[in-house]
């Protein structure tokens, strides 16, 4: 929420945070921040230079949503769905329960349905997305040394540790309203 930026503006979608680092030869950089009314409709985006693209800028807006989508599909990819949802939630949901009741324990057997091959799927994806070289390095702009970075970074800094509620209450209240609404399908 940043009201003294984009006056009009009731929330961001922020990405900006891997707007400095580098990408290989013959990419734009990643990075932007896009702008919303309270009824969802984008009002501006800042690229990764900082500028502001205004819808009916032509070419500008068409290359700022551009880059918006494309940090957003490779942010929600490789750090929020990768890391901190296959390695961060399920692996310790896994191993949480495994390692603190045995078999017979009703919780753990209520957990087994969320928790079933989940270290089979994390094993793979960590072998196949993970070595340099492999799909995640192919299919985004960064080195891989900054793919490393970008990975440790958010991971320690994600919200994903918190209870819902919590990590809600921290976006602030105009995305809480929109959750009360039932317009904000991935926080509901």
């Amino acid at each position: 929420q940043d009201r003294q930026e984009l006056p009009g503006a009731a929330f961001k979608v922020d990405l900006m945070s891997v707007a400095s680092f580098p990408v290989r030869p013959g990419f734009t950089r990643y990075g932007a921040a896009c702008y919303f009314d309270l009824q969802g409709a984008p009002l501006a985006i800042k690229d990764h230079t900082s500028t502001l693209m205004f819808p009916g800028d032509g070419t500008s807006w068409e290359a700022a949503k551009f880059a918006w989508r494309v940090t957003l599909v490779t942010v929600l990819t490789a750090v929020d769905h990768l890391y901190n949802l296959h390695f961060g939630v399920a692996a310790m949901g896994l191993m949480a329960a495994v390692e603190a009741r045995p078999s017979s324990n009703p919780v753990r057997r209520a957990l087994h349905p969320f928790t079933m091959r989940t270290a089979l799927v994390n094993n793979k994806a960590g072998s196949a997305l993970l070595p340099e070289g492999s799909m995640i390095n192919q299919m985004s702009a960064w080195e891989f040394a900054d793919i490393v970075k970008i990975a440790e970074a958010t991971y320690k800094k994600g919200d994903e540790w918190r209870a819902l509620p919590q990590s809600l209450a921290a976006k602030g209240a105009d995305v809480e309203n929109l959750v009360s609404e039932g317009r904000l399908p991935y926080w509901e």
